[in-house]
């Protein structure tokens, strides 16, 4: 049964990003707002197929709408801390996935080029 729902969350996945911008583009509330950009940003980054030319500047935008939003705002909080989640795991991916012409010459251009899990902590885990 997962693999059934997997198949089909896979092939109708730009489906899915163009009915959730749909149904979300008339309410301007600032979760709302946060949801399209997230929706936005994660079409963006499957349409170039992780590029990193394209999908940087996308990274860079959600972090400015991130750094706008409080948590004291309360709008939506939960949405507030998987929008910071996502666009740290979307990054990553795009760091290890993306592809584009500025590669060869620049292996690390994500924003933040710290790693996600401290070496410390990977080394602590091998031992």
């Amino acid at each position: 049964a997962v693999d059934a729902v997997a198949r089909g969350c896979k092939a109708n996945l730009r489906t899915h990003l163009k009915l959730t911008n749909t149904l979300t583009k008339d309410d301007q509330s600032p979760s709302n707002s946060l949801l399209c950009t997230m929706n936005a940003f994660i079409h963006s980054v499957v349409d170039s197929n992780f590029n990193r030319m394209v999908s940087f500047p996308a990274v860079a935008r959600l972090y400015e709408i991130i750094g706008v939003l409080s948590p004291e705002s309360g709008d939506n909080l939960a949405l507030l801390y998987f929008a910071r989640s996502l666009v740290v795991v979307m990054e990553e991916a795009v760091s290890r996935l993306g592809g584009g012409v500025e590669e060869q010459n620049n292996q690390s251009s994500r924003i933040d080029s710290r790693p996600l899990i401290p070496a410390a902590a990977t080394a602590e885990k091998a031992a």
